[in-house]
């Protein structure tokens, strides 16, 4: 689950205290509806503040900017994208299609159906269909106002920016996000993805840099297992011992996500997947980069 869906904002559908529980047990269709609009108001305004900052790791990506010129618009790099992908984890989590049972969303998304299923009971609506068939009517209903709250978010943003009107509230899209039925486990490894190539492209920067004698390159990140890693020292180490622990922890996500989409999907490349959507990734060799064999690797992260 990327970090961004883990800190999705739940406004007041959560009471946090007390570890935690559904605000929303008792609630009609119409106040489930403005908590919910508050919410995503909230998420885009954080998401603004996040990319602002520069600390979103894609607002640190320059091939991002050169590609498609993200932030043409005024906003920051890549706070559009994120602000899609945001509303999508929504529009999953009140369809009750969640993969995410993180903390509160699998709770609330079983609280939502209730609300919906209960309100057709009571007003006598007769139309056929499965409980999924109301949720997926409701939404139908209610996506239009769910985006308006983005809209909402970012005018916000202009007023305490003080922009003067620059932003008018559609720079993200006048109508909601099409073509969003993709696998959500595949839209998440994909996020994944685009986030690991640009921090290891940062980080191979960084050793370049740092192994670098009289402008040229003529130093490498030893792999330990070679016997030879006394001939690093220096700046030129402690970048490589930083790359090399980051591969290390990224290894186990690599290692489960890999073998997830390519058990589910035979005969896909979960290297291609990454390689076709993002231009970062194109010069990662995933098994280059993730095997520690000796007889294979003799140095990072080249």
């Amino acid at each position: 689950i990327p970090p961004r869906t883990q800190n999705l904002c739940v406004g007041e559908l959560w009471y946090k205290s007390y570890g935690g529980r559904s605000n929303i047990k008792n609630h009609t269709k119409e106040s489930l509806k403005n908590k919910l609009k508050n919410a995503i108001q909230k998420e885009t305004e954080l998401l603004y503040e996040y990319h602002d900052k520069g600390t979103a790791i894609i607002s640190q990506n320059d091939k991002k900017e050169k590609a498609n010129n993200n932030n043409s618009n005024g906003l920051p790099k890549g706070f559009c994208h994120a602000v899609q992908r945001s509303f999508i984890d929504y529009k999953n989590m009140i369809l009750g299609t969640s993969v995410n049972t993180y903390e509160y969303i699998g709770k609330l998304q079983e609280d939502i159906k209730k609300i919906i299923e209960q309100e057709r009971t009571k007003t006598k609506d007769k139309r056929v269909g499965s409980g999924a068939d109301k949720v997926n009517d409701w939404w139908k209903e209610i996506e239009k106002d769910m985006w308006g709250a983005v809209k909402c978010g970012i005018k916000t943003i202009n007023k305490k920016q003080k922009k003067n009107g620059t932003y008018t509230g559609n720079e993200c899209g006048v109508s909601p996000p099409t073509g969003n039925d993709e696998d959500q486990f595949v839209s998440w490894f994909k996020e994944w993805g685009e986030q690991f190539c640009i921090e290891r492209l940062q980080y191979e920067k960084n050793i370049r840099e740092a192994c670098t004698i009289n402008g040229k390159n003529e130093k490498k990140c030893i792999n330990s297992k070679s016997g030879q890693g006394d001939k690093v020292e220096g700046a030129c180490k402690r970048k490589c011992e930083k790359y090399k622990k980051y591969i290390s922890e990224k290894k186990k996500e690599w290692d489960k996500q890999k073998t997830k989409y390519e058990n589910k999907y035979v005969g896909k490349s979960a290297s291609d997947l990454l390689k076709e959507n993002y231009p970062e990734c194109i010069s990662a060799n995933f098994d280059f980069i993730f095997n520690d064999n000796i007889e294979y690797k003799t140095y990072y992260p080249y």
